[in-house]
């Protein structure tokens, strides 16, 4: 009788338990960024979790992104093929469960939609030298990028102010281990999102390795009398000079980033159907060239928007990837908010970005919190007037400057018939 009444006790304190947890609420899709990196110590923790999940539905999020491969190139999940992040630097952390599955878990059973976050081409820490590229050198010789300076090309392995050391995105082997980790993570885990991250060229200036060359060449069908300085040259003060191939070789570039999310969203799809392939990207695509992040429809003309004509071509604007998602989260980090003719406020990120997309992917707006400790309500209220969603990032920072108050009025704000389903404010201390 004894152990029956414990059983029972213990019953009736789960349930009242499981009936304080909030519920996530309903309107647009809104998603706080778990950053592995800065919050290493933070989530390796149950409790931390949980805690933060409860003010996360609280503030009015319903879905979260959780990094599960940074730059690092280590697995925050259960992987054959990715050795596992469990230390920056000197900080080592023991996780004494699934990572990712916990926080799949977790955010279930608070009705909150989750999705996994994987740097896509970037294997390795420079400054730490951590990470596949470092740990696997052998394995991994001749395919990360080579960077063009004005002192020659150097490995972007022995550059330690590049924030990733990123595999060459043009290579098939490194194409193909970027879909088996993709595929890995779609195919183990109930992930309702999967964000490519990374999934880019680091700068301007990489990849002119040998094998860039040649692939160049297969794709233009003629031979680069002089390489690189065909493409671009530096002068005595170390600016570009414009080759006579410089605008092939944007499109050439942007075209192999394209082909790879096309591939990307096909092997998720292919494991889990009804998974959102999500990309994020800064704002200003007129200066996203030199990375190839051409996230616009390939129906829209790029290369008549101002300033573009420089780099930009016909071919450049076929290379637009909107269509291959199913969400673009548009990072309008900007401290500007209204102004609808300022290129530099949220209001005209979000206009310009409507009208490049044409409606290939659903766009949602994203604000980095650092930048709105004092008007994030104002942010939050014109991303969701303006598209159809929100990504705040990061939950660090969230915490840092507590936002949570006004990250809530702002959804409120925009979405008031949602009002009654958010669960009322928590006043507990962090």
């Amino acid at each position: 009788m004894k152990r029956l009444a414990l059983i029972l006790l213990a019953a009736a304190f789960a349930a009242s338990a499981c009936n304080d947890t909030p519920r996530a609420s309903a309107g647009k899709p809104k998603y706080l960024w778990f950053d592995a990196a800065a919050n290493l110590e933070r989530f390796a923790v149950r409790d931390s979790v949980d805690y933060y999940l409860d003010k996360a539905c609280r503030a009015g999020f319903n879905r979260i992104v959780v990094d599960v491969r940074p730059v690092e190139g280590e697995a925050l999940y259960r992987s054959d093929i990715l050795p596992t992040f469990d230390s920056l630097g000197s900080v080592a952390v023991h996780h004494d469960r699934d990572y990712l599955q916990y926080f799949i878990d977790a955010a279930h059973r608070r009705g909150m939609k989750v999705t996994a976050s994987v740097t896509v081409f970037a294997a390795g820490s420079p400054s730490r030298r951590q990470g596949p590229v470092y740990d696997d050198p052998e394995t991994f010789e001749g395919r990360t990028c080579i960077e063009y300076t004005p002192q020659g090309m150097v490995d972007i392995r022995d550059q330690t102010d590049k924030v990733a050391a990123f595999l060459n995105p043009a290579m098939p082997e490194n194409r193909d281990y970027a879909l088996s980790f993709i595929g890995e993570v779609a195919e183990r885990y109930d992930i309702d999102g999967m964000s490519l991250d990374y999934c880019r060229y680091p700068d301007m200036y990489g990849d002119f390795s040998d094998f860039s060359r040649r692939d160049f060449e297969r794709h233009t069908g003629r031979s680069v009398e002089s390489w690189p300085q065909d493409i671009f040259r530096f002068d005595d003060s170390g600016a570009v000079v414009p080759g006579p191939l410089y605008h092939d070789w944007w499109a050439y570039r942007a075209g192999v980033i394209s082909s790879f999310i096309a591939s990307a969203a096909e092997t998720i799809h292919a494991r889990r159907p009804d998974t959102e392939v999500s990309y994020w990207a800064a704002s200003w695509i007129n200066g996203l060239f030199g990375t190839a992040q051409n996230w616009a429809s390939a129906s829209f003309p790029l290369h008549k928007e101002p300033y573009t004509n420089e780099w930009c071509n016909t071919e450049y604007d076929s290379t637009g990837f909107a269509a291959h998602l199913d969400s673009f989260m548009l990072g309008s980090y900007l401290e500007k908010i209204y102004g609808p003719d300022d290129p530099e406020s949220i209001e005209f990120a979000a206009a310009r970005a409507r009208r490049a997309i044409m409606g290939d992917c659903r766009l949602y707006g994203t604000i980095y919190a650092p930048l709105h400790k004092t008007n994030i309500a104002d942010a939050v209220y014109v991303c969701l007037r303006d598209t159809e969603g929100l990504m705040v990032f990061d939950i660090c920072q969230v915490i840092e400057f507590d936002l949570w108050d006004d990250i809530r009025s702002g959804i409120l704000r925009a979405e008031p018939d949602i009002e009654p389903s958010l669960p009322a404010a928590d006043t507990q201390a962090e």
